[in-house]
Parts: C-alpha cells; structure tokens; sequence
C-alpha cells in the first residue's frame, strides 16, 4: 500500500511538472536615444530567462510595459513602467551605458511578472545567430547596492551630444489682449551638466484692430525672439526646462480707410518662461511654453490730436505650443 501511494503522488508530480504555465502577454514600447541602437533588445534579454513572458501587440495583453532611457550628462537614465493586474510599478534606474540599463531593467520585469522564472535550457534557444549571441549576464550587473566589481576603469565619452531641432506653432501674447500669433522655431541642444539650449524663433501676428473715435486701426507685430534654457537633473527628469530670452519687434499701424495714416513702433522686452517637452516618437514632440515678458522699451501709437490707438503694456504673459521635429546629432 506504501508503495502504491508513492506511486500515485509521484505520478501526480510529474503530471503538474509537465503542465505547462500560462504565457504572460506584455504590450511593450520603448523610447531610447540613437545612442542605445546597438544595445541588447530588452526582451532578448527577457528570453534568455524565461520563455513565459512573450511580446504582443494589440489590446489583448496581460501587461504593459513602457522603457525610457535619456543621458543624463556622463550616466544614462532609465525609467520602467510596468501596468498589470496588480496595478502599476515604477523604477528607476541609471548605468553607464544602456546595456547596463536594460540589464537591470529585464531582470525587474521578470521579478515582478514571472517571479518563478526558470532560465530556458540552451537547446531551446537553438544555435545563436551571428552577432547576435546572448550572454549570462554576470552578478555584477545585475542591480546591487555596493561598490561595483573591480577593474580597469571605463573610459567614458567626454564630448556632448550637440541635436538640432525644429518646428512651426502657435501662441497668444498677451498685446493688446490675446492675439493670435504664428511662429517658427530653431532649437540647439547639447547634452551635458545642466542641459543647456538655445533657441530662436521668428514670428508674425494676426491682423488686430482697434477703434479710435473716427477711425479703425489695424495692428500687426513682427517680433524675433531669442532665449537660452537649462535645467538640473531633476527637473530634466519631468521634461521641463527653465529659460530666459528677449524679444525685438515692430508693431505696425495702419488706418483703415483710403489714404489713412501708417506707423511703425520699435518695442523690446525680455522675462523668464517655462518649457515643457511631450516627446511623441520618430523624432516629433510638442513644446509647451508660458512666460512674461517686461517692456524694456515702450512706447505709444496717436492718430488724432491725444486720440490714443495703442501702448505697449509693460508686462506680457504669453503662452505658446510648438510641433517640432529632431533633425540629428551633430556628435555624441
């Protein structure tokens, strides 16, 4: 009897050993530098731990899973979120260089989405194709507190990433109320300590009329703009820059009726403003803007003897929304 229930009990074990386990199915996207191009893929390295977790598309999926990596002066930066059933988990993590990166982030995702994971056999991985072999990662890159593992230093890239970028918007200063204005914009990057920028932008306001007691006035401003930004990590992190420009400009009268007087009226300001980056993929994103400018130069439009038709305010609050494209890196 014993041995007929020994029997039956290591039946069953092989039974449930053979069954095998639900797939996990994760939606997965990605948002790298040019510079991670030749990393090892984050769910190759997934594969090498576990054949469980696959990659899908669509909406039929058991979890989500977005990657964002960005350098951060002489580190790269990385930022994993995970969207399952459980609900959402968030890591940070940052390395050297984007191997190191996603290293430690596809060992977090087999942690928490197949905690049971048992590395595949190498028969069922087949013969590795050239070039693209797949390595046990040793324990020192997996993510550890303590010093890393002994040797010859790294020899790190001291020069910047200088990126050029581009773009037509829209904004509403604040002239005489909210005009609508249209504008194009230049942007030069270089990512290093502080991740300064400089941008310069050319811009032409809609047609605006104001009333005198006899006649109608109509006001155009044709302004160029030039402001440098910056922002430490922290704030790098959120995507927002922090910036301080000038504005010179004309603002142009004209009185509508046959043969009415025209005037042109030079004005300058300079203030802070505030950028927010939405990066949308394959090199396009939407630049956020608010601010204030002062009235460094002021000045005011008559057309009748003490008839008043404009004064340039003393403060202009503006916002602004800019559709811009990554033209290249200069170096890396």
């Amino acid at each position: 009897m014993p041995a007929l229930a020994a029997s039956v009990v290591s039946t069953l074990s092989s039974q449930a050993a053979a069954t095998p386990r639900a797939p996990v199915r994760v939606v997965a996207s990605e948002s790298l530098p040019e510079e991670c191009a030749g990393a090892t893929a984050l769910f190759e390295r997934v594969r090498a731990r576990t054949h469980r977790i696959q990659e899908v598309t669509g909406d039929d999926a058991d979890a989500r899973v977005h990657v964002r990596v960005q350098r951060d002066g002489e580190r790269m930066v990385g930022e994993l979120t995970i969207e399952d059933g459980a609900g959402r988990t968030d890591r940070v993590v940052s390395g050297p260089t984007c191997d190191d990166v996603v290293a430690a982030f596809a060992v977090m995702l087999v942690v928490a989405l197949d905690p049971e994971a048992q590395p595949p056999p190498p028969s069922a991985e087949g013969p590795p194709e050239p070039g693209h072999a797949v390595e046990a990662e040793p324990e020192a890159r997996r993510p550890a507190v303590g010093p890393r593992r002994r040797g010859a230093p790294r020899k790190l890239s001291k020069e910047p990433s200088v990126q050029l970028r581009g773009g037509v918007g829209v904004a509403l200063p604040a002239y005489d109320g909210l005009v609508f204005e249209q504008h194009a914009l230049l942007e030069l990057r270089v990512e290093a300590s502080l991740h300064p920028r400089a941008r310069a932008a050319f811009a032409r306001s809609a047609h605006h009329s104001v009333e005198t007691a006899s006649d109608r006035v109509d006001l155009v401003w044709t302004t160029g703009r030039g402001s440098f930004c910056g922002a430490p990590a922290w704030l790098h992190r959120h995507h927002l820059a922090l910036c301080v420009g000038s504005a010179v400009g004309e603002v142009g009268a004209s009185v509508v009726r046959p043969g009415g007087a025209s005037r042109g009226l030079l004005w300058v300001t300079a203030g802070p403003s505030a950028v927010l980056d939405i990066e949308l993929g394959w090199r396009l994103g939407v630049q956020l803007e608010a601010g204030v400018s002062f009235s460094l130069l002021r000045d005011r439009f008559y057309f009748e003897p003490r008839t008043l038709a404009y004064e340039a305010p003393r403060a202009l609050p503006f916002l602004g929304a800019t559709f811009v494209s990554h033209f290249f890196p200069f170096a890396k």
